[in-house]
C-alpha cells in the first residue's frame, strides 16, 4: 500500500505527525476559547444578506449543517489515506493553520450569534461566538485545492457551495464569516504550498 511506503520516508512520517499534531492542537484550542467566550455577552451585528434570506430550519438544512460535513471530513481522510497519501500532511497542515488563525480571529472579534439563528444544534461542540471565519464550507473548498482528482476536485467545490448555502439559510454565521472563510483558508492552502514543499 502506498500509504506504508510512504512512512518509511522520515521525512513524510515527521510531516504527518506534526500536521496532525497542528491540526489536534488547533481543535482543542478551538474547544477551549469557544467555551471561554460563551460567558462574555455580546451583540448581534446587522447583516443585509442574512436579512433577505429566509430562515430555514428543517431536518434538511440541519442535516446538510451537521451530518454532511462530518461525512465530508470523514471521505476526506480515507480519501487522503488511500488514494492521495502524499497529499495527506499538506490537508492537516491547511486544517490545521487555518483553525489556529480561526480561533485568534474569533477570540478578538466578539461578536454574537446572527439574529435568528437556531439554538445549538450540538452541545459542547457548537459556541454562540465562535464565528468568524466559518470553516464548514472552506475546508472542502481547500481540500478541493489540494486533490490532484479533477472529478473530486469539483465535487468538493459544489459539495462547498451547498454547505455555505446551507449555513446561510440556517443563520449559522454571517455573511461574512462565509466568504473570508474561503479566502482565509485559501491563503493558508497558498502558504503551506510554497513554504513546506518536500513535505506537504
Amino acid at each position: 500500500m502506498k500509504l506504508f511506503e510512504l512512512l518509511k520516508n522520515p521525512k513524510y512520517k515527521y510531516a504527518v505527525i506534526t500536521s496532525l499534531s497542528l491540526t489536534l492542537l488547533a481543535i482543542g484550542l478551538w474547544i477551549f476559547m469557544g467555551r471561554i467566550l460563551q460567558n462574555y455577552p455580546a451583540e448581534p451585528s446587522r447583516d443585509f444578506v442574512l436579512e433577505l434570506l429566509p430562515t430555514i430550519h428543517n431536518s434538511i438544512t440541519i442535516g446538510i449543517y451537521l451530518y454532511g460535513f462530518i461525512l465530508v471530513l470523514l471521505a476526506l481522510l480515507f480519501w487522503f489515506l488511500l488514494k492521495e497519501p502524499e497529499k495527506l500532511p499538506q490537508f492537516y497542515y491547511v486544517f490545521g493553520f487555518a483553525l489556529l488563525l480561526r480561533v485568534l480571529m474569533f477570540s478578538v472579534t466578539l461578536l454574537s450569534a446572527p439574529a435568528g439563528r437556531p439554538d445549538r444544534l450540538v452541545d459542547g461542540f457548537e459556541f454562540d461566538r465562535d464565528l468568524f471565519p466559518s470553516a464548514h464550507a472552506a475546508l472542502p473548498f481547500a481540500a478541493g485545492l489540494i486533490t490532484a482528482d479533477k472529478r473530486l476536485r469539483y465535487i468538493l467545490f459544489g459539495i462547498s457551495a451547498l454547505i455555505a448555502a446551507d449555513i446561510l439559510l440556517l443563520k449559522i454565521h454571517y455573511t461574512m464569516d462565509v466568504i473570508a472563510g474561503y479566502f482565509i483558508f485559501y491563503a493558508v492552502y497558498k502558504l503551506v504550498q510554497k513554504y513546506l514543499p518536500n513535505i506537504a
